[in-house]
């Protein structure tokens, strides 16, 4: 044994060292992963349905909607092309696409849910205006205009002795 350097255990196995084997297992992780993830399909029906909802919803007229919907439908175009070409970019760009026709629907519902809260509440306004009753003014007439004002008049005093 006294030719032979001692290798230690935690630095070397059977001659290849520790970070090369961890190096190696990396890489063939991270490739393993890559080869497993599929393209995606050439029409991802989640995203078209994303992008119909957000249609219906209403998202043409909530300006922030409208540019998320219209970023969604570009994405899903350029992933499309990038998919004929063999790109695996497509994955991600279907996912981002995804992500802003979601949003487009969102800000669209949230925009129509908006807008009912308002009129429940212009609703609700009148309603305890007509309660209210006569005996106090309504908010929405119109003010009267002013009198104009008397001259003061004597009082008579007493006088006392």
């Amino acid at each position: 044994m006294r030719g032979r350097p001692r290798l230690e255990p935690k630095t070397m196995c059977k001659g290849i060292p520790m970070k090369m084997k961890l190096l190696f297992a990396v890489t063939a992780m991270s490739l393993t992963g890559c080869a497993a993830s599929p393209m995606p399909p050439e029409r991802n029906p989640s995203t078209e349905a994303s992008i119909r909802g957000a249609e219906e919803a209403g998202a043409n007229g909530v300006p922030a909607a409208r540019l998320h919907l219209q970023m969604a439908k570009d994405e899903e175009d350029e992933a499309q092309r990038l998919l004929a070409h063999g790109d695996e970019r497509a994955r991600l760009v279907v996912l981002r696409s995804q992500a802003d026709a979601e949003l487009a629907l969102g800000l669209a519902r949230e925009a129509s849910v908006h807008n009912e809260a308002m009129r429940a509440t212009d609703d609700l306004r009148l309603v305890r205006a007509r309660s209210v009753g006569p005996a106090s003014p309504a908010p929405l007439t119109a003010p009267t205009a002013p009198t104009a004002p008397t001259a003061p008049t004597a009082v008579p005093t007493r006088s006392t002795p």
